[in-house]
């Protein structure tokens, strides 16, 4: 189930940014992105120490989960943000804008990968 459940998160997070581009554009997808990302891993962080299966992480540091979760999501939301601007800049329909977008976000996932290993090998513990 959580797997499907991260697997379907990219195009919904994709489909999710397309109405904000739209409406509010390019800054506004862009500082939605953040947001999220920053809110979702300061909730994380907050469940360190407590009997959610996130507390497992982290070695019990909820600046460390607050940081990886915030490199875990904010490099493939800004890979998602990126596709979907640059489809609808480029005056292509919806559909292809979120697929953009999904794939920007597939291919940024590596990145972030990297970023989250190298915070956690360099993280004084």
């Amino acid at each position: 189930m959580l797997r499907l459940a991260l697997l379907l998160a990219i195009p919904a997070w994709s489909a999710a940014t397309l109405p904000i581009v739209r409406g509010g554009g390019r800054h506004a997808a862009w500082t939605a992105t953040l947001l999220v990302a920053l809110l979702l891993a300061a909730w994380a962080g907050s469940r360190v120490g407590t009997a959610n299966p996130v507390a497992r992480f982290g070695r019990r540091d909820p600046l460390l989960v607050v940081v990886l979760g915030l490199i875990l999501l904010a490099i493939p939301g800004g890979g998602i943000t990126w596709g979907v601007s640059a489809a609808l800049m480029a005056g292509r329909p919806a559909w292809m804008a979120v697929g953009m977008g999904a794939i920007a976000g597939l291919a940024a996932l590596p990145v972030a990968l990297a970023g989250a290993v190298l915070v956690e090998v360099l993280w004084p513990h």
